[in-house]
This record gives C-alpha cells, structure tokens and sequence, in this order.
C-alpha cells in the first residue's frame, strides 16, 4: 500500500449523519486514514451541493497524499458532476482508485475515459457494513498486495468460440448506463462488459438491454457478463431476459459474477488486465489487482 489516506466523496444522494460516522469508523478499524470535506446534508435530495460535490472529487483527484477516493453513498446525482468534470483541462499527477457502485457508475466511466486509471467496482461506503465477510477480505487481500482477485464457476448462457479472451472489464449498473445513451457521456464499449441492477423488473432489463444492443453499445464488446440477481427477479430473469439476449447477440453471455447489489459484492477491477477462460457450460476469470498498476506507476 502507497498510503493509507482514503478521501471520501459524496457524488449522490443524501446521507445521514449516523452513516457517516459508521462510515468513518469502519474505515479506522482498517488502519485507514479518511478525509472528508465539506458539509454531509441528510435531509434533502443530495449530499452536497453541485459546486460542492465537485469541488471536493476534484479535490480528491488532485491529492497527492491519498491513494483511494472511496464514494459514500450511491442512489443518484453523480451525473451532475459530469458537466463539470469534463472542463477539466489538466490531469492529476499522482494515479490512485476510485471505489464504488451503482450510481456512480458514471464516474468509473469518466475515470477510466479521461484519465486511464483503473477504478474498483465495490460497495460505497454507506454499504460495506451490509457487505459479506467474505467480500470485505478479498478486498482486504486487494490492498495488501494480492496480485488477482478470481471468480469461477459463472455460468455461459451460449455458445462461444474462443476458449480465451484477455482484455479489460468496464461496466456497472444498467440503469445509469441506459440513461447516458445519446449524451455526450455515452462511452464506447470494448472488451469485456459487465451489469447489474437491483430493485428491477424483468421487463425493464429487458428495455434497457435491447435499447443498448439497438444503439450499438455492444458493437466492440467481446463477452458481457451479469451480476447476481435479486431472488425473487433471478428466474424469471434468466428466462425470460438473459437467454433470449443471448441468442440474439454474437458474442458470449456469462452469469452469476458475485458482484452488484447483494450482501456478498466482490471487489471487481476496472481497467486492468482480465483473462476469461471458458470449459464446458462454465467460465473462469481472473482479474488483475488495480493497487499493483498504482504502485508501478
């Protein structure tokens, strides 16, 4: 580890002040250091202002000090840091990760676009104390120099003809990826792809998924691969969502990486070296640490 200073930002939605405080907390008991600017609201629609929110990320960014920027909470208003961030004319000079999910998928973009770090999918802050054991120590094995983190067993919805594909995984949360589809914050898709979405039905997937493959948000993938969904939604969304997309599309279609909105959510690299592997039904992927590409740099 390069540092142990974690500058915390609240991109989205609104946080109470009991979160915070469990947020910095758990934090401390992993021997790091936050820092968090500016006033938390707990009552209205955002945590911070726009001119707060951004000045505080581009805070974070240009610290010298710090090597994570871990978001505090998700739910939405990431998009309004987008405008500004994009004036942006310089880069910062020292490279560090980015941590977090679901709404602030729009920032790993931006991230990885504009500056080429590598990000880590992983739960906001406000979450980790809903995430599984399991999943906080993989992390913990990511910052203390574990090389890859690996999945096995996902599950290949159709036929596929290499047995390898090494590329890059971007992605996250459909619902903000659908919705910057004809903005300027629209990203061309390469390599492989990865979704998810929470609280969703069927139906809406299903919208969300044609609406991408018709715009041509799938043109350069090489595989796309789902999180786990909800129980109650993960059947029929199989059925009637994921293996009709699968027929329609050329490329393969995996399921079940432990990443997303459950209890257990797996840290997930963005931008960094990935290897899938394909056997019989079944894939394996191993993904390189984001933290090993920080301290070569």
């Amino acid at each position: 580890m390069v540092s142990n200073i974690v500058d915390i930002v609240a991109p989205a939605s609104s946080v109470s002040v009991e979160d915070v405080k469990r947020s910095l907390k758990f934090l401390k008991k992993m021997n790091l250091k936050p820092r968090l600017k500016g006033p938390i609201k707990g009552s209205s629609l955002f945590a911070q202002s726009d001119s707060v929110a951004f000045e505080n990320f581009k805070r974070a960014l240009w610290a010298k000090d710090s090597f994570l920027i871990w978001s505090l909470r998700g739910g939405y208003g990431s998009t309004r840091l987008l405008k500004f961030l994009s004036a942006l004319k310089k880069a910062p000079e020292v490279k560090k990760v980015f941590i977090g999910h679901s709404d602030v998928t729009v920032l790993h973009d931006w991230i990885h676009q504009r500056l080429q770090w590598p990000t880590l999918h992983f739960p906001v802050l406000r979450e980790m104390l809903l995430t599984s054991v399991s999943s906080q120590k993989k992390f913990n094995q990511l910052i203390s120099g574990s090389s890859q983190v690996s999945f096995s067993n996902l599950k290949v919805l159709n036929k596929q003809k290499n047995k390898k594909i090494i590329s890059q995984i971007t992605g996250g949360n459909i619902t903000l990826i659908q919705n910057t589809i004809g903005t300027p914050w629209n990203v061309s898709r390469k390599g492989i792809f990865f979704l998810e979405d929470v609280n969703e039905e069927p139906y809406r997937v299903h919208r969300a998924l044609w609406q991408m493959k018709n715009s041509g948000v799938f043109k350069k993938v090489r595989a796309v691969i789902f999180g786990r969904w909800q129980k109650e939604y993960n059947n029929k969304m199989v059925q009637q969502v994921l293996k009709p997309f699968a027929r329609e599309v050329s490329f393969p279609v995996l399921l079940d990486l432990p990443c997303g909105h459950g209890k257990v959510n797996d840290p997930l690299p963005f931008g960094t070296r990935a290897e899938l592997n394909f056997g019989k039904g079944k894939a394996f992927l191993k993904v390189n640490s984001p933290f090993i590409n920080l301290e070569e740099s």
